[in-house]
């Protein structure tokens, strides 16, 4: 069977491909191609299954398996999930019921009904209805906060914290910017706001996830930054962007990593 690895760690990737391979399959991974790229490949693609890693941290494989679902292209091969703890495993159950979940041990079995599921599946699916995929989700599990996180907020409307909802056990909001924070949420009304927060940013983050927000441009104030202007300033000082997110009515958010070198 041809599976196609969804993984965010080169390293830990090679291992997983091996192991592929010893159980039979045919191990198809694409290092180092994120984002629109990464989909664009995957819907070109011709596998039997998907496989997504749940194990890494920040892990996007909610948002690829909930793109790949609702893709005519690709909502008709199976998608199994492997890894991740019992926040994350749950989290997908909830947005993909009919995604195969298992730990890396098992990790075979899953496949042998993955073979079976992809051998008498119809090429036509339906995808899953948006209000199902997306009516449970939080705010905070839309910006990916996970338990026991510490997050750093800077420049937050009135409210915020309860617009978030339910936080995960152990995670802790702040007001204090620093290195510590596992996720920094950012809001700016300028381009001058945006450039102190990239700068701040650029000095803090190696493997955190860092959310810009800025006002929408029909949420009733003048804006003076666009999400153009802040994808182009986050690339250009090191970032690359891989969500973007409806904070409410008024605030869109960017998430970005730091560019692997």
């Amino acid at each position: 069977m041809r599976v196609h690895l969804v993984h965010w760690d080169a390293d830990d990737a090679r291992v997983r491909v091996a192991a592929l391979t010893a159980l039979g399959h045919d191990a198809i991974y694409l290092p180092g191609v994120s984002g629109t790229a990464l989909m664009r490949a995957l819907r070109a693609g011709t596998p039997d299954c998907f496989l997504i890693d749940l194990d890494r941290r920040p892990s996007h494989g909610r948002e690829v398996g909930a793109a790949l679902a609702a893709s005519p292209a690709t909502r008709h091969r199976p998608i199994v999930c492997a890894g991740g703890d019992a926040d994350a495993v749950a989290r997908m159950r909830a947005l993909l019921p009919d995604a195969i979940c298992t730990p890396w041990p098992r990790l075979g079995t899953a496949l042998s009904r993955a073979q079976t599921l992809a051998s008498t599946r119809p090429s036509s699916v339906p995808p899953p209805r948006r209000e199902t995929r997306f009516a449970t989700r939080t705010l905070a599990q839309k910006l990916g906060i996970a338990a026991r996180e510490e997050v750093a907020v800077s420049g937050a409307p009135a409210g915020f914290a309860d617009l978030l909802g339910p936080l995960p056990a152990g995670t802790r909001l702040t007001a204090t910017v620093r290195a510590s924070a596992q996720r920094f949420v950012w809001f700016v009304t300028s381009r001058r706001d945006l450039d102190q927060a990239l700068g701040r940013l650029a000095a803090l983050v190696t493997t955190q996830v860092a959310w810009i927000a800025w006002p929408k441009g029909a949420a009733g104030r003048r804006a003076g930054i666009t999400g153009n202007d802040v994808r182009a300033a986050g690339l250009a000082a090191g970032f690359v962007d891989f969500k973007v997110c409806s904070v409410d009515a008024t605030w869109s958010g960017l998430a970005f990593t730091r560019r692997r070198r």
